[in-house]
């Protein structure tokens, strides 16, 4: 289960009580990510979430691989630790209102597409997607078969 924009990470928290052989919480923020760690450590999972303090812009993108949109064309990009590519059965996103990344400021209820492709692209086939936004319902989304 891949849990992007996890902050406190209380979906993967979720994941990993439930079947989840894997979760992985990315968020950029280490005051965000400690407190999930904390969380994960207070409930004794048998499946222990992983936090990666990443900008998830350009770690969603590596973990999507080939065919994503790479973004910050004619930037100069900060350099990134390199992730390879990887599928999940589940990839739940829950962005706040206004990202700041390298890519610039998005506003990601005007532009999903900005982290929705990558994030399908990293949906393993048969897989499923989920975005919620601005703290509202989520939506589920159908995961394109790749």
């Amino acid at each position: 289960m891949l849990n992007l924009f996890a902050y406190t990470g209380g979906v993967g928290l979720v994941a990993a009580k439930g079947l989840a052989r894997e979760v992985l919480n990315v968020d950029f923020a280490a005051s965000s990510l400690a407190v999930a760690e904390e969380n994960a450590r207070l409930n004794e999972l048998a499946v222990a979430p992983r936090c990666l303090q990443r900008d998830v812009f350009p770690a969603v993108r590596q973990l999507a691989g080939p065919g994503s949109a790479r973004g910050g064309e004619g930037r100069r990009m900060p350099p990134f630790p390199k992730l390879g590519q990887r599928r999940y059965g589940l990839v739940f996103l829950d962005p706040p209102r206004l990202a700041k990344s390298p890519f610039g400021i998005v506003d990601l209820v005007s532009d999903y597409a900005a982290v929705f492709k990558p994030a399908l692209l990293a949906t393993a086939e048969g897989g499923r997607s989920c975005a919620a936004r601005d703290g509202q319902h989520p939506l589920k989304m159908v995961a394109l078969g790749v």
